[in-house]
C-alpha cells in the first residue's frame, strides 16, 4: 500500500489539512514537541482501522477545530 496524498477534514488539532503529495519511498514527519506528528499517526491508523467506540473518548481525536471527524 502507498499514501500519495491525504486531507484531514477534523481530527484532533488539525482542520482542513491537506499533504498533497508525498514522495515514493521512506517519508518522514520532523517537528518540535505539540507539531502534531502523534495525531498524524493517529489519523492514518484510525483510517485504517476504523473510529475508537465512543467510550474511550480520549483515543477518538474529536476535531478541536471543527471540521467532520475523518478525513
Amino acid at each position: 500500500m502507498q499514501f500519495r496524498s491525504w486531507h484531514i477534514d477534523g481530527f484532533g488539532i488539525f482542520n482542513n489539512h491537506q499533504i498533497p503529495s508525498l514522495g515514493s519511498g521512506l517519508n518522514v514527519f520532523l517537528g518540535p514537541n505539540e507539531a502534531g506528528k502523534s495525531t498524524t499517526l493517529a489519523f492514518l491508523k484510525t483510517m485504517l482501522f476504523g473510529l475508537p467506540r465512543r467510550s474511550r473518548s480520549g483515543e477518538r481525536h474529536e476535531p478541536l477545530r471543527g471540521g467532520r471527524h475523518g478525513g
